[in-house]
């Protein structure tokens, strides 16, 4: 929006409730099973954090311009009450069907 200035989004977001939110493309396997299969946990102070919404749809790669390869993995969109949110680390596990662990810490710090 042109002419958009700091003052017009004071204006437009302050004291509205935003959403934390995460979105993850998760490859793990090719033919990968149905959204859902993988275990995804969000941890901040050794708390598990749960979502308000969590949204699964398969995750396939393109391929071409045109084209996609099977899915090999699940995109998750994960929606977070920001006010049970804090600055310090948090910690997403993902563990998938076919046995694999991986764990993500995000400085929170560090995207204030």
């Amino acid at each position: 929006m042109p002419n958009y200035s700091a003052q017009d989004a004071v204006k437009a977001f302050y004291e509205k409730p935003m959403v934390f939110r995460i979105f993850l493309d998760i490859c793990y396997m090719r033919e990968a099973p149905p959204p859902n299969s993988v275990r995804i946990r969000v941890l901040q102070n050794k708390k598990v954090m749960a979502p308000a919404s969590d949204t699964r749809t398969a995750f396939a790669e393109r391929f071409t311009e045109e084209s996609f390869l099977l899915p090999n993995g699940e995109k998750a969109v994960l929606e977070f009450n920001p006010q049970k949110i804090d600055s310090s680390a948090l910690t997403i596990q993902i563990d998938t069907p076919d046995g694999q662990h991986a764990d993500c810490v995000i400085d929170m710090q560090a995207i204030r």
